[in-house]
């Protein structure tokens, strides 16, 4: 089920992006931990094995991850927490797709 995210589209007029169960964060300290983002969604239904933090091919953190909620309402519940802070970083929050979020956790493996 996808629905359609009207605040991103705010900001991001240009496209039409719409919600799954997956958020994407970017901006993201090079020095994140899995830890550091359970505690940044601790108000919401997280798994350790839900989130995803993409590196380069050499291992390096690329300052995105990814992070799927247990339904699309409460991913786009957590869209509270766009443009909050982890760290020193103001972390942005936009909707992803399954594919994306593979597409990463597969560059990341390289």
């Amino acid at each position: 089920m996808t629905i359609r995210a009207d605040t991103r589209l705010q900001r991001f007029p240009w496209s039409v992006l719409e919600y799954t169960q997956i958020l994407k964060l970017r901006g993201l300290p090079f020095t994140v931990e899995k830890s550091d983002i359970l505690e940044f969604f601790k108000d919401y239904r997280v798994e350790d094995e839900k989130v995803h933090i993409a590196c380069r091919p050499d291992g390096k953190v690329t300052g995105e991850a990814y992070v799927t909620f247990e339904s699309t309402e409460e991913a786009m519940r957590a869209m509270a927490k766009d443009m909050k802070m982890i760290g020193s970083r103001y972390v942005e929050l936009f909707p992803s797709t399954p594919d994306e979020a593979r597409q990463a956790e597969s560059r990341s493996r390289q």
